[in-house]
């Protein structure tokens, strides 16, 4: 159903027409912000509520934030263009196969299931 409804807002979607930069608002001062990690909740009303984060390294100081809703048709274009933009940047990297874990000697236990989470 997913599937579906991502195909129906792509074959509307306009993603020709070019961004027209308006009057520069910067709530958040001149420098860039490197968002490291997004917080995603559903609304009662319908919309998304997104919430982009910029935490710094070790903790050097204060992190930076913005928030904002999202309707879902407009989220769709939002998955879409971070997705080609991820192909386009070549981040995604293949996942890397585990080592083979060395065979056990006989009568030897077998080792402790780890948790990854």
């Amino acid at each position: 159903m997913a599937d579906f409804r991502k195909e129906e807002f792509l074959q509307h979607a306009d993603f020709d027409t070019p961004y027209k930069e308006g009057q520069a608002d910067l709530p958040l001062g001149e420098d860039p912000l490197l968002v490291t990690d997004v917080d995603a909740s559903p609304l009662t009303a319908g919309p998304l509520c997104l919430n982009f984060n910029e935490r710094p390294p070790h903790g050097d100081a204060k992190p930076r934030t913005f928030q904002m809703e999202m309707q879902p048709k407009l989220m769709q274009g939002l998955m879409h263009l971070l997705d080609q933009a991820l192909l386009q940047s070549q981040w995604r990297e293949p996942f890397a196969h585990a080592p083979a874990e060395p065979p056990q000697e006989d009568g030897a236990e077998p080792p402790r299931p780890r948790y990854l989470n």
